[in-house]
């Protein structure tokens, strides 16, 4: 048997194709975006620059670039940013813009608070006459590729003459400064000298999350000295941001929250880390300091949501947090469902967070530890709904949501036996659960995703077999060497009996024994 790991999911129900997003840094005026933006020194792109205007020194060997003088910087002086540079601009008639820009639009120099195109003012006309002419500003590092197309705009005379000795190019020196950048190249032109001077180390920053109005980073040690600096150019040119926390310590307790320090702030007296996010449609309010949310697992739920069929399948959420799958799954597909988190105040958010929404209807919330959750709480919903069972509903599915990823596969044994207290009474329809258990792998190699499956076994006291597990899906890459996975499997009333295999040939009910012939096993062959 043959294991494989797999980013696509495909399920009896649906078909759906994971897909990767790369985020650009946008600005949102809505006060409850939830942007994850991700970046990387070592993987931003280069410019060539050819252009043959005179130019201070700088590392990249370009123009529209921050000196030198910032390499190394500790403590962020934004006059350093300053560099005065000649600008290469064309002008043309406003009833031929539309044809000039599109042929030149790649070649505009695109610059925060910068507009590329300007209106035009002939130095020998009043400046109170108005002008039908527009000035196109165009980034000089980009000269020999856009050189060509003047002379063809030239020829088709779309360009307006500057001097009467034919001049359609012209120069204007204006001063880069500070509010010119991102923070991208802000970041590059300053740990620039870091990347050349040690190349076995990795000097590309972490990367960092937008919650609301708070950005989350995790950053590295040696870029600890830069913190300071590093939170307060996110501060100043990410939109929305009031406050820059770093990770400062693991996940390591048992409620799920970490310490953190602040890095930049607006002054405030009143600033909070209470914060509203959006997430696929979904409003969540929380505090950030005390509870436990990572937007970057927003896709991951929204492939969990595609797997509910919408107002007949149940969800017991073991590890709901602030609910993230429980109130999402009870919003987009009026799922009902049973949502638990040891933590007092995950708890009270998840209780906000449900009325935020308006599906008090649909969510019961609990306090309590994930094994008595499920020995209590989720077997006495579950025995109800075996009860209650009238022939209705019959592609009704039950869903065990447990992100807990660093010991929620230790958990899997209270299944195992979980409805022997009515065993005897033949006359249950008895439905499988289907599992979803989050894990971390050390590595994604063929053996370890084999050790994963036994890990499961071992720890449900019983054997998951082939045609039991629908999906083994990588999540995401927490460390290097640190892998998140979901195995998403089903037990039948077998293990829900605490039987063995001999005392019963059928693992399971009918309708398990007809899926488990035509499910689809990711990652699994």
């Amino acid at each position: 048997m043959r294991f494989s790991i797999v980013r696509t999911i495909l399920s009896s129900s649906s078909l759906f194709r994971h897909r990767q997003f790369d985020f650009d840094v946008k600005r949102f005026p809505h006060r409850f975006s939830n942007v994850q933006h991700l970046f990387s020194i070592s993987k931003l792109s280069t410019m060539t620059n050819s252009n043959p205007l005179p130019t201070a020194t700088t590392t990249k060997n370009k123009l529209i670039w921050p000196p030198d003088s910032v390499r190394g910087m500790r403590e962020l002086d934004r006059d350093l940013f300053r560099r005065p540079v000649k600008i290469p601009f064309i002008v043309t008639d406003i009833d031929n813009l539309t044809e000039v820009v599109q042929k030149l639009r790649p070649y505009f120099l695109k610059l925060q608070q910068f507009k590329p195109i300007q209106s035009y003012q002939p130095q020998s006309e009043p400046e109170q006459q108005s002008s039908n002419l527009k000035q196109i500003f165009l980034n000089p590092d980009h000269f020999t590729e856009f050189e060509s197309i003047i002379k063809n705009l030239e020829n088709d005379k779309l360009l307006s003459r500057l001097t009467d000795d034919e001049e359609y190019l012209g120069h204007k020196e204006l001063e880069l400064r500070y509010e010119n950048f991102n923070h991208l190249v802000i970041f590059r032109s300053i740990f620039n000298h870091l990347e050349s001077n040690d190349q076995n180390q990795d000097y590309s920053l972490s990367g960092f999350s937008q919650i609301g109005h708070i950005i989350h980073l995790n950053l590295r040690d040696h870029m600890l000295p830069y913190k300071k600096l590093i939170g307060q150019v996110l501060l100043d040119k990410i939109n929305g941001c009031r406050l820059v926390v770093n990770k400062i310590d693991i996940i390591d307790n048992k409620y799920r929250n970490f310490q953190m320090e602040i890095l930049a702030q607006i002054d405030d007296n009143n600033q909070t880390t209470i914060v509203d996010t959006i997430e696929n449609n979904v409003r969540f309010r929380f505090d950030f300091a005390n509870v436990y949310w990572n937007p970057r697992l927003g896709i991951e739920r929204s492939l969990i949501m595609k797997k509910l069929n919408p107002k007949i399948d149940f969800v017991y959420d073991v590890f709901a947090g602030v609910g993230p799958f429980a109130v999402s799954a009870a919003r987009l597909r009026k799922c009902q469902c049973l949502a638990n988190d040891l933590n007092p105040e995950s708890y009270r958010w998840l209780q906000e967070n449900v009325c935020l929404n308006k599906v008090e209807h649909l969510v019961k919330c609990f306090n309590q530890d994930g094994r008595q959750f499920i020995r209590e709480s989720l077997k006495e919903d579950l025995i109800r709904q075996i009860e209650s069972f009238d022939g209705s509903d019959f592609n009704r599915q039950y869903h065990v949501i447990m992100n807990l990823p660093a010991m929620a596969i230790e958990f899997l044994d209270e299944f195992n036996g979980l409805l022997s207290s009515i065993r005897l009474n033949q006359n249950y329809k008895i439905p499988f659960l289907r599992i979803h258990c989050y894990c971390f792998l050390k590595s994604n190699t063929v053996d370890d995703c084999k050790s994963l499956w036994q890990l499961a076994s071992k720890n449900l006291g019983h054997p998951i077999l082939e045609n039991d597990i629908e999906e083994l899906h990588e999540v995401r890459k927490v460390a290097p060497n640190k892998i998140m996975y979901r195995l998403s499997f089903r037990i039948g009333k077998n293990i829900l009996y605490g039987q063995n295999d001999d005392d019963d040939d059928d693992n399971g009910n009918e309708q398990s024994k007809i899926d488990s012939k035509s499910s689809c096993r990711n990652g699994i062959e």
